[in-house]
């Protein structure tokens, strides 16, 4: 049978080389994502000849459809018996129309097929957001030049050194928005927590390994009080906060080895 194990730092070569090569882009074919929210929804991961495969949760798990090229209908019934040792019937998740013909083909008639919209992702043109035109966007764009117009902000690298003051500047803003959704925001600091851990660790990595600079830089907003006595938070893109935080506090850049 499958041995699953919680998603370690040394498994996202391999990882991240199968999930590239697959081309897929929803966020549970990241490494990053699956590696930083592990803790809070219970990921762990196995291979199956050259597949990836994710288990998602301890109590009534769900399994993500094999990811790459090899024997999908294999790995599918080894997470067969995987969940008839879990005492329930196999759930997928993460299937696109396309996964579900696929699915469908290699097994005709096996599987119930349920639409899941709290699950969608949130897709957007790379242009669009950077230009932010029309009146789609108005909201985003009075947002913005409320922020530049009332902060003072910059850009830095992100280093050690500093890594302190956006932990600090994150734990404010939890503090100030705990009550919103207490559950939701916990889970969101622990994930931010186990991204900079990433961070820290691929610095210390990289200066023992003497890789560039330009390689390794990124950057996070580092944002001063302004008029009023609230600290305000200049992050844009619609997807979960913690998404948008991180990728612009960290710039965890997976796809490019890191």
């Amino acid at each position: 049978m499958l041995e699953f194990q919680k998603p370690a730092l040394s498994d996202q070569q391999w990882v991240t080389k199968i999930m590239r090569a697959s081309g897929e882009l929803a966020c549970e074919y990241c490494f990053g994502n699956l590696y930083m929210w592990s803790s809070v929804y219970d990921n762990t991961i196995a291979e199956y000849n050259g597949l990836f495969l994710a288990r998602d949760g301890s109590e009534s798990p769900m399994y993500l459809f094999p990811c790459g090229e090899g024997d999908k209908k294999g790995a599918i019934e080894e997470l067969m018996r995987c969940a008839e040792a879990d005492g329930a019937p196999l759930t997928l998740y993460c299937l696109t129309p396309k996964k579900v013909r696929e699915l469908d083909c290699l097994m005709p008639d096996k599987f119930e097929y349920i639409p899941m919209r709290e699950y969608f992702d949130y897709i957007y043109n790379t242009e669009d957001l950077i230009s932010l035109a029309g009146r789609k966007y108005h909201g985003k764009r009075n947002h913005i030049s409320y922020f530049k117009k009332n902060f003072d902000w910059r850009y830095e690298p992100l280093t050690e050194k500093n890594m302190d003051a956006c932990l600090k500047m994150n734990d404010l803003w939890e503090k100030e928005n705990q009550e919103k959704n207490p559950e939701g925001i916990g889970n969101e600091l622990i994930a931010i927590r186990c991204g900079f851990v990433y961070r820290v660790l691929y610095l210390r990595r990289r200066n023992r390994r003497g890789l560039s600079r330009q390689r390794a830089d990124a950057h996070f907003a580092r944002i001063r009080r302004g008029n009023g006595n609230r600290t305000r938070y200049g992050f844009f893109v619609s997807r979960s906060r913690v998404r948008t935080l991180v990728s612009i506090l960290c710039a965890l850049r997976f796809s490019n080895g890191f």
